[in-house]
């Protein structure tokens, strides 16, 4: 079956040669950004990432930082840590473990799309300030069980979009993968408060994505 495109102009396509056609990290020929780097992992997992017998470490966290190393869609050879809460092995409001840093520019995987900046506590403030650009664009939906689309949703943990404060709704602790614990989740391609935290759990048997925070 061929395929068949719609040819630019010739003066858009010289534009383009000379500026620049950016925006989304997977349009045109993307160059690794150069500055620190968020980046969607291309696989899913459930919530139960301590029994996960494939991945590297002793605890839930350092499993899911094992899941952002190990994924095909890690951007460069840097250490990269998920985006991932649990309280006590890994808080924002304590400084645990925390994967960003204060007062610092973060950028999608390729082309410097600006993601955006942290405040000085170290956390995304889009309860009030939305981000510049999204961490990825959306994966696709599906309302087909039996022929699923790639989910948009991330395991976060956060009970809030405002300090990040770390949810007791975790999969109990990133342990659980059944319907009877949930987690709160954010969305790849929200730019507010849903980046990061969407209201009601999600069950812990689903499958969701990670960010990964390079360090």
């Amino acid at each position: 079956m061929k395929l068949f495109f719609k040819s630019r102009t010739p003066a858009l396509v010289l534009t383009c040669l000379l500026a620049g056609c950016g925006g989304d990290s997977n349009s045109g020929t993307p160059t690794v950004s150069t500055g620190l780097k968020i980046f969607v992992t291309s696989r899913v997992h459930d919530g139960n990432f301590r029994d996960d017998t494939v991945l590297a470490g002793t605890t839930a966290i350092e499993k899911a930082d094992n899941f952002c190393q190990t994924d095909p869609a890690r951007p460069s050879a840097a250490t990269y840590k998920a985006l991932l809460v649990d309280g006590v092995l890994r808080d924002a409001q304590s400084q645990n473990n925390w994967v960003l840093k204060p007062s610092t520019s973060y950028f999608q995987s390729f082309n410097d799309v600006r993601i955006g900046v942290t405040t000085p506590a170290a956390v995304f403030a889009t309860a009030s300030n939305n981000l510049d650009h999204n961490i990825h664009a959306s994966f696709g939906t599906s309302n087909d069980p039996n022929n699923p689309a790639p989910t948009s949703s991330v395991w976060t943990g956060l009970a809030d979009a405002a300090t990040f404060s770390s949810s007791t709704d975790n999969c109990q602790g990133w342990s659980s993968s059944v319907n009877l614990y949930s987690s709160i989740i954010g969305v790849t391609y929200g730019t507010d408060a849903e980046a990061f935290y969407t209201n009601g759990g999600h069950a812990c048997t689903f499958a969701y994505r990670l960010y990964c925070i390079e360090q």
